[in-house]
């Protein structure tokens, strides 16, 4: 078995030894960053995935529960978040009805904890 000793001392007798272990030595950190680079964008990935499925199930539990307040009918909810800033857009049928709309707006803005004026309610299609 060669022993590492001796495998450098070798190394060290080659003309450009040292820009050999420096070419060695990126080489060693550009797979290494590679993988790391890798994972990172995996977990990023992974991240938007869950918090999706996560806007997707609050969407429609803020839908069905919209839904079910007098006059509201049928809701469909769509969230938005860029840059900390939750947007909100809720369709309805009854999306006219002053009445309505702030009975949307107080609970939106209950559940999401954001301003009225990032809550958009429009009126659906019968």
């Amino acid at each position: 078995m060669v022993k590492i000793n001796e495998v450098v001392k070798k190394i060290k007798l080659l003309p450009g030894y040292k820009l050999f272990i420096l070419l060695l030595a990126i080489g060693l950190l550009m797979i290494i960053g590679g993988k790391v680079i890798e994972s990172v964008k995996q977990k990023e990935t992974t991240t938007t995935a869950m918090e999706t499925e996560i806007y997707n199930e609050q969407e429609k539990k803020i839908a069905d529960t919209l839904s079910k307040i007098d006059g509201v009918g049928t809701a469909e909810v769509i969230i938005t978040t860029i840059d900390k800033k939750t947007t909100v857009l809720v369709l309805t049928e009854a999306a006219e009805d002053p009445i309505v709309q702030m009975k949307i707006k107080q609970a939106v803005r209950t559940v999401l904890q954001t301003d009225n004026k990032n809550i958009k309610i429009i009126k659906k299609k019968s």
